[in-house]
């Protein structure tokens, strides 16, 4: 599979089926905490474009659940913004028809202002757009745009989107210590997502590994904690993973958890939450993949994560 990723364990999701419509990394956001490194060079854009044939990650799609592929959810995301991709809407359509899954997008929400990329997403069962500061000098910090992206319009995108979209919306704010966590910064949240309809849950999470800066630390329970009181009775911290878990027979472990690790960085313990294994188990393979050449390691406050080499 090139455009199929996982299905992986979701904290927020459940077993979720990842579809990248991009190829390699594009985003128009830079952020410190991005799991998948630093946006650089020509990735780092806010031009939309057609990255990848519909029909090809269809066809993949298709032998997925036509092999007895399960999953909770079909979530476009990614190796960038999803939003950037013009045959998103077209994608999301087909994936409908295609699975007894529902639909989620993951997005910035940096392009919530155009009408097209709302009407894209209009299709979709959910929507996690992201939200992680409510002033422009935190924004500029935290998640680091590509030229013309106004912080501006990126809010007034936002409040359109929630006014319009008649499925779910969950809003994720992702907290970086000594970046947005500040009372001040907190507040200011809590006081533009007063003005903003129909979210469903306000899903707060940190940094849990690996990310394109190695001071983007996570804030402690605590902060986190108080973070809750202050966006309200909507907010909940992430943790755990409820969804459906894999049945695989011990020959497609080392696959399935390669194919994890082509999304995002992957521990040993969320290995083994995956796919019903013991932790030491999951270690294991994915010290082989690492030996394989096929995965890299990155430490993180003394605990090993694995990323899929791309290409």
């Amino acid at each position: 599979m090139k455009y199929i990723f996982g299905p992986v364990a979701s904290r927020r999701l459940g077993l979720s089926l990842g579809v990248d419509l991009l190829g390699k990394k594009h985003c128009n956001l830079n952020c410190v905490y991005c799991e998948l490194g630093r946006t650089e060079g020509a990735s780092l854009s806010n031009q939309r474009g057609l990255f990848v044939k519909t029909e090809d990650v269809a066809a993949e799609l298709e032998a997925y659940f036509k092999n007895g592929g399960k999953a909770d959810v079909v979530t476009f995301s990614g190796a960038g913004e999803p939003t950037l991709a013009l045959n998103l809407k077209e994608m999301i359509e087909k994936a409908k028809k295609i699975s007894p899954c529902k639909v989620a997008v993951l997005t910035n929400g940096v392009l919530l202002y155009l009408p097209e990329v709302r009407d894209a997403l209009s299709g979709a069962d959910i929507v996690v757009p992201s939200f992680d500061a409510a002033t422009k000098n935190t924004f500029l910090k935290v998640n680091r745009p590509a030229a013309g992206v106004s912080f501006e319009t990126m809010l007034h995108g936002l409040k359109e989107f929630c006014f319009s979209f008649k499925g779910r919306i969950f809003l994720e704010i992702l907290l970086v210590e000594g970046i947005n966590d500040s009372l001040q910064e907190l507040f200011e949240m809590r006081r533009f997502i007063n003005e903003l309809d129909n979210i469903e849950k306000i899903q707060l999470n940190t940094v849990a590994r690996a990310g394109a800066e190695e001071y983007a630390k996570p804030v402690d329970s605590d902060a986190a904690k108080r973070a809750c009181l202050i966006l309200g009775p909507k907010a909940e911290a992430v943790s755990g993973y409820s969804g459906a878990r894999i049945e695989a027979q011990e020959q497609e472990l080392k696959s399935i958890i390669y194919e994890s690790t082509r999304l995002r960085p992957v521990s040993a313990q969320e290995a083994s939450l995956m796919l019903n294994v013991s932790e030491a188990e999951a270690q294991e393979l994915l010290w082989e993949l690492e030996y394989d050449g096929v995965v890299e390691k990155t430490v993180r406050d003394g605990k090993e994560f694995f990323l899929g080499k791309q290409g």
